[in-house]
């Protein structure tokens, strides 16, 4: 059993299916306004090797996830800290000013 704890409360559980059966996930919320921030569906898919599918990765998505795996014999767990660089929007930011401005000076 592989579990993920999304930094919205969000829990995704991906159950093995015994020898070839496919496996299956579900999707929990622990929080009352998750679903009020992010209601899109398979936003985050959980792969049949346990690793965290981000579907689309924005703003809403930075913070700690934790994974959690239990396979009957023993457990692990281990967080990441995702980050987004935000300068890079304030350089889109801007080179889109200029572009605007400079195309609006060429039409006049």
């Amino acid at each position: 059993e592989t579990l993920w704890l999304s930094p919205r409360m969000e829990l995704l559980r991906l159950f093995p299916g015994p020898g070839t059966c496919p496996a299956f996930q579900d999707h929990l919320d622990l929080s009352p306004t998750t679903s009020d921030y992010s209601d899109w569906d398979n936003h985050y898919r959980i792969l049949e090797n346990g690793s965290l599918l981000i579907d689309a990765y924005g703003w809403r998505d930075r913070g700690e996830f934790i994974c959690y795996v239990d396979n009957g014999i023993g457990n692990s767990s281990a967080s990441v800290h995702l980050s987004l660089n935000y300068h890079y929007r304030n350089r889109v930011y801007y080179l889109s000013l200029a572009f605007g401005f400079g195309a609006a000076a060429c039409f006049l």
